[in-house]
């Protein structure tokens, strides 16, 4: 059984990432570059939904694996990320690819 305190920490963090999708940095970074923000969070809209997925994911997967022990939890979640972090970059990267050929 997981203790309340260590459940109020999940949650907390769960909470803590969902607030990261566009923040203020966003606006000064499409302020930087001169550009309209609207066009700036559309071009960075499929990385931010990849990170903030792959969070979810990640966390399912450390609440399933909570019972085998901190360290194997962690293991887990860290690779199980790793691998849907990886995966996305590498469909994302293709689907650009052939979005440039179709262009050329």
């Amino acid at each position: 059984m997981v203790s309340s305190s260590s459940s109020r920490c999940h949650c907390a963090g769960a909470q803590d990432q969902g607030g990261i999708l566009i923040s203020d940095t966003t606006i000064m970074a499409s302020a930087g570059a001169e550009c309209k923000h609207v066009h700036h969070v559309s071009s960075q809209l499929p990385y931010a939904l990849t990170v903030a997925l792959v969070s979810f994911l990640t966390f399912v997967v450390a609440g399933f694996t909570q019972q085998l022990g901190i360290a194997a939890c962690a293991a887990i979640s860290w690779i199980a990320g790793l691998a849907m972090i990886g995966s996305a970059l590498w469909l994302l990267r293709r689907l650009d690819t052939k979005k440039s050929a179709s262009i050329n």
